[in-house]
């Protein structure tokens, strides 16, 4: 489904998802659903964007064919996202309340299509210096890698330092304690360092990210009249998401839109890029935070925009490839294997740990351990409504979303991907002009690049699908890009 636009014409809608689930907890800032809508007639595409953590892929799908019947579009022409937002409840949109979140979805896409008018439009990028994201999974030598959530400190050079959460890891290994630590909450002071078992260089630093591109396309009437921009980041959106603080926040990308809604104009959207291994600098999690990171994002965008080239004529194509994505070939065969499994490997952990075993091979029990924990606890069929059990090698069918934007290019991929994705994707295809966005029609897990697979640590364990995914998924929207109906 394609074809091009010689007078391209865009709009922005926006509906709050607040009251969309029952919550105790007051709201912070804001908590939305936006779309953007292009193109005009059959050239016409929706691509919308919730302040959510995920959505399974049967609501994502169910959401999507809603959003295009009410709008009488293609389903293919229909995008759905989420901000990958930690602020909220995980169960959030479920069936139990699909109809509810349905109406504000459709009330942004109608809202952004009828508001359509022409637009010249620019695509903007910046590596911002200090960096803004970083790799969250640090490789501890002879050991295994680990990986950071929270609870880094400063170090005298301004940079990053988790070799509390390491040693703490490390202690928690050498007590026999199977899950592998990945945060701290420490004080405002920091507190006094963590002893480690191990030697420890310190600082450890965060090492740098596989995709630290900020990308935001701008777009404006033809007398200048800023109508909108659609802003993406590869950073965890997990700034603000404090379980004892009593409130629902949108963290950072929320702040993003307001400080470009105030410095450019117009509707501002926000796109998670590929961070299942990235993350932002957090000491302490607060709104303070998040704000601080929003601005700087959003600031580093305003200004690479001084130096903009604005197009009047260009193209809007979308294509919705649908991509077979297998499940992990070691995934558990029943419930009870995954339990008894877990429970033998803890068991064998804890004797090695008394009998003063290596780390290194106390980490290799724990990733072992990780590996079938995710079915045996029931958090993978929790996170994606996918039922896995007895499923290995078998295939998950799964739509992209790949919408030409006159200069650039959206990929919409699932889940989280680790950051070499995106920059995979961008060196086989149109480099900085394709945008790789996560979080596309539903959530399936942390997708580890191939090489990730066999380094252990957190994402690595977690994923549902096996290691193919990453050529898959390359092959699928080089594929999609290099039609020529989208260029």
């Amino acid at each position: 489904m394609s074809a091009a636009s010689r007078t391209p014409v865009v709009g922005f809608g926006v509906e709050s998802l607040w009251g969309v689930w029952r919550t105790d907890c007051r709201l912070a800032d804001a908590i939305d659903v936006r779309a953007m809508a292009a193109g005009d007639g059959p050239d016409a595409a929706v691509l919308l964007v919730a302040d959510l953590s995920l959505l399974w892929p049967s609501v994502a799908i169910d959401l999507r064919a809603r959003v295009a019947e009410a709008l009488g579009l293609d389903v293919q022409a229909v995008g759905i996202f989420t901000t990958q937002n930690h602020g909220v409840p995980t169960e959030a949109v479920e069936p139990a309340n699909i109809d509810a979140a349905a109406e504000r979805f459709i009330a942004a896409a109608r809202k952004a299509m009828e508001v359509r008018r022409p637009a010249r439009i620019a695509l903007v990028t910046a590596h911002p210096t200090p960096p803004l994201t970083f790799c969250r999974r640090v490789r501890v030598e002879g050991v295994g890698t680990f990986t950071y959530w929270f609870g880094c400190r400063i170090d005298a050079d301004g940079r990053g330092d988790c070799s509390d959460l390491i040693a703490a890891a490390l202690a928690d290994l050498a007590a026999g304690r199977p899950y592998q630590r990945r945060c701290l909450d420490l004080p405002e002071d920091g507190g006094p360092r963590i002893e480690s078992p191990l030697p420890l260089k310190r600082p450890v630093p965060l090492g740098p990210a596989d995709d630290d591109l900020l990308q935001a396309l701008l777009f404006l009437a033809p007398d200048g009249t800023p109508i909108g921009s659609l802003v993406r980041a590869a950073i965890h959106p997990v700034t603000a998401n404090r379980r004892a603080a009593g409130r629902h926040s949108g963290d950072y990308p929320v702040y993003v839109r307001r400080r470009m809604e105030a410095g450019f104009g117009g509707t501002s959207l926000f796109l998670p890029g590929p961070c299942g291994d990235q993350a932002p600098l957090v000491v302490r999690k607060s709104l303070r935070r998040a704000e601080q990171l929003g601005g700087q994002i959003a600031q580093a965008v305003l200004d690479a925009a001084a130096a903009a080239a604005w197009q009047e004529d260009w193209s809007v194509a979308v294509r919705s490839p649908v991509v077979d994505l297998p499940i992990r070939q070691d995934y558990p065969a029943t419930l009870d294997a995954a339990r008894t499994t877990t429970d033998t490997l803890a068991a064998r952990l804890a004797r090695a740990a008394r009998e003063g075993r290596p780390l290194g091979e106390l980490k290799a029990l724990s990733d072992a351990w990780e590996k079938p924990f995710y079915a045996a606890q029931g958090l993978h069929r929790a996170w994606t409504g996918v039922d896995a059990i007895g499923r290995a090698g078998r295939t998950l069918a799964h739509p992209l979303f790949i919408l030409r934007l006159g200069p650039a290019v959206i990929a919409g991929l699932p889940g989280e991907p680790f950051g070499g994705y995106s920059a995979r994707m961008r060196a086989e295809t149109i480099g900085d002009r394709l945008i790789v966005a996560e979080e596309c029609n539903g959530y399936l897990s942390y997708l580890p690049t191939a090489a990730e697979f066999d380094r252990g640590g957190y994402g690595a364990n977690a994923s549902l699908l096996d290691r193919t995914a990453e050529d898959r998924l390359a092959e699928a929207v080089a594929r999609a890009v290099g039609d020529s109906a989208m260029a």
